[in-house]
């Protein structure tokens, strides 16, 4: 059996600063925490979001440049725009996390898992 206490930093970017937190699963679906950083500022804008109508989740390797190192994009679709009103990042019914390569076997984790409660429903 998979863990299921699965918790995955992330970014977004977003105009003029870095959205940055976890990802978490939840008991239906997955919660996100993020605050918004500005210089290497942190301690603005806390929110909770959880999303329980996933429709899909993917896990896709980024390759950003020769020298710059990859990143790990999840993806997440969700069966209304209700939930991601407001998210920055989200564009209808997706929202693209970044994390670093280093992350890449926990957000495969978390993808694994999403999609078995995604299959149980």
């Amino acid at each position: 059996m998979l863990d299921e206490s699965i918790i995955l930093p992330f970014t977004f970017p977003a105009p003029h600063h870095t959205l940055g937190g976890l990802v978490s699963l939840a008991d239906d679906g997955l919660e996100l925490e993020f605050q918004r950083r500005v210089l290497f500022s942190v301690r603005e804008n806390f929110r909770k979001i959880r999303f329980e109508q996933i429709r899909d989740v993917r896990v896709h390797l980024v390759r950003q440049g020769w020298f710059r190192p990859k990143l790990v994009l999840l993806e997440i679709c969700t069966r209304s725009l209700q939930p991601l009103h407001g998210v920055p990042g989200s564009v209808r019914e997706k929202l693209w996390l970044y994390t670093g390569q280093e992350n890449l076997d926990t957000a495969r984790c978390l993808e694994q898992v999403l999609l078995l409660k995604l299959l149980d429903h």
